[in-house]
């Protein structure tokens, strides 16, 4: 995809992913997984053959679908796979300005009571889904407690449109503790509201937890504030 104006380039396709996940809000959907591995670009493949399409890609692999054993491949199953082009894509001549947001495995109505067993990248975890996880953050995905909700796809969205204008992650966690992780958030963000002075102080810590999960939009440090 050629870009003439880079900056113009990434305003709109975060505008677009905004307005994916208001899309989505519309609708009682919760994503839970918005971040940029899940945001792709289209392609104009417009009068092109499967074949030519395949070709584009120089050299891209296909593999066979294959059902698990005991299962048979249902009529709706692709004749085959294709193997992630990533390195391809980027410089792909038909990449057009238009994105597709992914994997919504993780995914639920807002009306219903989500999944216990679905994952977060801790990159884009909002401030109460680190506290639900407890104290250590860790390098990796995280269980994803019942308090995701839209103002914690808010806080990713942000937090991803962020990684992908700068390059950066506004919050790398690592192998911070929760303490350590929300001293980063008021780094960055500023001083919490008075209710809300952090205290790791044995006893306070469960006290605060439920404050921080309140809807009262003047306290919480979710996105609802």
């Amino acid at each position: 995809m050629r870009v003439n104006d880079p900056d113009e380039t990434l305003q709109n396709l975060a505008r677009q992913a905004a307005e994916a996940m208001a899309a989505l809000h519309r609708h009682g959907i919760c994503h839970r997984d918005f971040r940029p591995e899940n945001i792709l670009l289209r392609l104009d493949l417009s009068g092109m053959t499967e074949t030519e399409v395949l070709d584009s890609f120089h050299g891209i692999e296909i593999g066979e679908v294959r059902a698990i054993e005991g299962y048979k491949t249902g009529p709706h199953a692709p004749r085959y796979i294709v193997f992630s082009p990533d390195e391809y894509l980027y410089e792909h001549k038909r990449a057009i300005e238009k994105i597709c947001v992914i994997d919504v495995g993780e995914a639920y109505l807002m009306s219903d009571q989500p999944r216990q067993d679905a994952h977060y990248k801790h990159e884009y975890a909002a401030p109460e889904l680190i506290l639900e996880v407890g104290c250590n953050v860790g390098k990796h995905e995280r269980m994803l407690e019942p308090g995701c909700g839209a103002a914690s796809n808010v806080w990713a969205l942000a937090c991803m449109i962020c990684r992908v204008r700068t390059g950066y992650c506004l919050f790398w966690l690592n192998d911070d503790t929760m303490s350590e992780a929300f001293k980063r958030f008021r780094a960055i963000l500023g001083r919490y509201p008075n209710r809300g002075q952090l205290c790791w102080k044995s006893g306070k810590r469960r006290s605060l937890k439920r404050k921080m999960l309140t809807r009262n939009a003047d306290f919480s440090l979710s996105t609802r504030a």
